[in-house]
């Protein structure tokens, strides 16, 4: 997945006002959507292991957090997998570190967590769909910014939505995310607690590393 530049946004959010009708058919095109909700799986898709990822993620993200930013990764040490394009696994983590710094005003503290989340009922995430029950990787980043305003989050999963400048964010970072989470059968939620704003990633376990 490749961003679009600021200009190219630009003109494709007036094809989007302009005309509801195209609305889904820009979807489709940007962010790899089918047509009608479904669980897809990419033609790239293999079982990768969470743990092992997150040093590639960590060498993808320091160059584009600041040093004011206190950076940290908590990660569980686990045999599970899942079953994605590790690529567009790396990249999703890092949009979601990355909108976690700007929230912060790049003087705040992002930690990113992962682990094992067993979910004993269906739960809805952030697009309305519903989550199965089973057994999920769970890769959060919280963050202590102000989080999303109440009035915002029923937008925040759409498509050229954002409140910061247009130099800054395309509004397209959490709606790729969130598709590649449904292309795994996962889910992008949002919780504030406390002080902290989590985007918690979660995608579900497809099988368990043996050494034999």
């Amino acid at each position: 997945m490749n961003f679009p530049s600021v200009e190219a946004v630009g003109e494709i959010k007036l094809i989007w006002r302009s005309d509801p009708r195209l609305s889904r058919a820009v979807s489709t095109m940007l962010l790899d959507l089918p047509p009608k909700p479904a669980k897809l799986q990419d033609e790239t898709a293999k079982c990768v292991s969470p743990s092992n990822l997150i040093n590639r993620v960590l060498a993808l993200s320091k160059p584009l957090v600041p040093s004011s930013t206190d950076l940290t990764f908590r990660t569980a040490t686990f045999r599970e997998l899942v079953r994605v394009d590790e690529s567009q696994f790396a990249t999703a983590l890092v949009n979601l570190i990355i909108n976690a710094v700007h929230a912060t005003g790049g003087s705040g503290s992002v930690e990113l967590n992962t682990k094992l989340k067993d979910l004993s009922q269906s739960e809805t995430d952030l697009s309305g769909q519903y989550i199965k029950p089973g057994s999920y990787v769970s890769s959060s980043v919280v963050d202590n910014g102000p989080g999303v305003p109440v009035a915002f989050l029923s937008k925040i999963s759409e498509p050229f939505f954002t409140t910061k400048p247009d130099a800054v964010g395309t509004g397209l970072g959490l709606p790729m995310v969130i598709a590649f989470a449904h292309r795994a059968g996962g889910a992008l939620r949002y919780a504030r607690n406390g002080e902290v704003t989590i985007f918690e990633l979660l995608l579900p376990v497809a099988s368990k590393w043996t050494s034999g």
